[in-house]
């Protein structure tokens, strides 16, 4: 009996140069983790080192927040959590959907986005307007040093989750 012939779609691998082409002008602006290398993109944000933060993040959150979406969203892999830091103002309210928010570099609050993968075409999605408010402090610092804190929502908070993950899907 003769196999068919079944064409394998090459997955499309997450890289800088792919998050370049995904944020744009923000690309320098942002942080995130990339589960395809399965590290953050770098150990520092705003002039704050995030070593210890992101070793925290990478070790429990992040496979944490990759399973639960993975299972949740069945055409989606997940592959990337991306923070941004926005001017307070900005802020609307934690779990709050805004569109294009704009990066401040010495903002006290971060909103955050996911970059996925298409299960059927395995190719990169675009990301669309819609970010979440995800973080808000009193100083700068505080708030680069808790990046993480987005990873950590996305996978403890359902509302949370479903409230940007859902605003994703009905974008498609």
């Amino acid at each position: 009996m003769a196999e068919k012939n079944k064409t394998v779609k090459p997955v499309e691998v997450l890289t800088d140069d792919k998050m370049r082409d995904l944020f744009g002008t923000n690309y320098s602006n942002i942080i995130y983790y990339n589960y395809d290398k399965g590290a953050w993109n770098r150990n520092e944000y705003l002039g704050y080192d995030l070593t210890v933060a992101n070793h925290m993040t990478s070790q429990y959150w992040a496979p944490a927040v990759k399973g639960i979406i993975d299972r949740e969203y069945a055409n989606m892999e997940l592959v990337a959590c991306v923070v941004m830091m926005i001017e307070a103002r900005d802020y609307k309210r934690g779990g709050a959907i805004v569109k294009s928010p704009h990066f401040d570099p010495l903002g006290t609050a971060f909103v955050g986005n996911v970059v996925y993968r298409n299960r059927r075409s395995h190719k990169i999605a675009p990301i669309g307007s819609d970010w979440i408010c995800a973080g808000h402090f009193v100083y700068p610092d505080r708030a680069a040093m808790s990046v993480g804190e987005f990873l950590h929502q996305l996978a403890f908070n359902a509302k949370f989750r479903h409230t940007l993950m859902d605003a994703k899907v009905r974008r498609k």
